[in-house]
């Protein structure tokens, strides 16, 4: 019986021990599943916090990235900003040297004009004077006052000017000369005539004394006047000729086509006679033709000036 007792208590508890041992492997098993599920949630669990960091970086490199090229771009927008500014300051400060350039010239130009005009006042009244005020000062102070204005001008504007103001005074300048040629002052009728040249713009005296003898015919003043033909002033006007001027003498108009050595070549601007190179019809040379023998005596004869025809 006690056998019995101590086999049935051996059998139940080796019930128990298996029923432990298989309790035991389901709660290992159980166990070594909750471990793996905890494991894989783990796992997932940082995975999901390592994706979310690099998540994290790459969202921070870019922000990086943008704050770079943003902070790149205010830099440029500020570099282009300052270059604008500097060339608007530029700009500006050139503007205004231009102006304050500009109205340097004004007021140098005012100034100019203001000077040129009180000249201008000054310098024609002083011309003014020497035709306004007749027997204070001779002829010849006179011209030599007009002589000096005119080649001390000291640019071409104010000897143009000084040359309009004469211009104007030409007739009377005129008279004077031609008074200073009646009274025989050949030099300062000639100062007269160098004032006439640079008034009427010709190159020298001889033109001048052309351009009187022209309007007034000066020659024939003298000769009214009793100056004798052999008169040096008579004479020199006579040979103040040029190419292409038409000149009086003994009694025509004649054409100047050439001169040389004080000696000119003339021809009539009209025809004087009609006549045949000879009167009989042969052949025969200029020598001795009957025109040339006409020419060089009963029309030579006729001359007034005949001591002015070269022989």
């Amino acid at each position: 019986m006690e056998i019995i007792i101590i086999l049935g208590f051996i059998i139940s508890l080796f019930c128990i021990i298996r029923n432990l041992t298989i309790k035991m492997t389901e709660y290992g098993s159980i166990m070594t599943t909750k471990n793996k599920k905890l494991e894989i949630e783990h796992h997932n669990t940082q995975h999901q916090i390592e994706k979310r960091k690099a998540y994290q970086a790459q969202a921070q490199e870019q922000r990086q990235k943008q704050a770079e090229e943003e902070r790149k771009l205010a830099e440029q927008r500020a570099k282009e900003e300052r270059k604008l500014a500097e060339q608007k300051a530029e700009e500006q400060r050139k503007a205004d040297e231009e102006r304050r350039r500009l109205e340097q010239i004004e007021s140098e130009k005012r100034r100019k004009v203001s000077e040129w005009e009180n000249w201008k006042r000054k310098e024609s009244a002083e011309i003014e004077d020497l035709f306004k005020y007749k027997g204070t000062i001779t002829l010849n102070q006179k011209f030599n006052i007009m002589h000096k204005k005119l080649i001390e001008g000291k640019s071409p504007e104010e000897k143009a000017h000084i040359r309009g103001i004469l211009h104007k005074h030409e007739d009377e300048i005129y008279a004077m000369v031609i008074d200073e040629f009646l009274q025989q002052d050949l030099q300062s009728a000639e100062l007269g005539l160098s004032v006439l040249s640079k008034i009427v713009k010709s190159n020298t005296c001889n033109q001048a004394l052309n351009l009187l003898q022209n309007k007034a015919n000066l020659r024939q003043i003298l000769l009214e006047r009793g100056l004798p033909l052999n008169n040096p002033l008579i004479t020199q006007l006579s040979t103040f000729v040029e190419i292409g001027e038409i000149i009086y003498f003994s009694g025509y108009d004649w054409r100047v086509l050439d001169v040389q050595d004080n000696q000119a070549l003339i021809l009539s601007e009209l025809v004087l006679e009609t006549r045949s190179y000879n009167e009989k019809t042969k052949d025969i040379t200029w020598e001795e033709c009957s025109l040339r023998r006409y020419l060089n005596n009963d029309f030579y004869n006729k001359l007034h000036d005949k001591q002015k025809i070269a022989q």
